[in-house]
């Protein structure tokens, strides 16, 4: 099919890293703000909208059938033995989970007003 390997972190490549960068900046950004500083929750939830609705949600839509696939042909390949396949292991089932419950989050979204 034209994918490089069964390791859904390999097949990913940069993607990979790529999805959970609007999530470690949240992190920071929530640290930051909640210690530093209450003034900015203003902008900390104008920061969790933008990322975590319109962005995130956009970029998964878009990229969903790459992540079905990529996870579809790692899960015969779960192994606990090193931690690169824990890892790999790990992301490939977490990546499956919001693949099948994708759909339902789509509907809930679109259908409360």
């Amino acid at each position: 099919m034209g994918y490089e390997s069964l390791y859904l972190i390999i097949n990913l490549g940069v993607l990979f890293f790529v999805i959970f960068v609007p999530y470690l900046l949240w992190l920071i950004i929530s640290a930051v703000v909640g210690f530093c500083a209450p003034k900015y929750k203003k902008f900390k939830q104008k920061f969790t909208d933008t990322v975590f609705f319109t962005k995130a949600f956009a970029f998964f839509s878009e990229t969903y059938l790459l992540f079905a696939m990529c996870a579809s042909l790692n899960m015969h390949y779960l192994f606990w033995n090193t931690w690169g396949n824990i890892t790999n292991s790990f992301f490939a089932i977490l990546l499956l989970v919001a693949v099948v419950l994708f759909p339902f989050v789509v509907y809930l979204v679109y259908t409360k007003k």
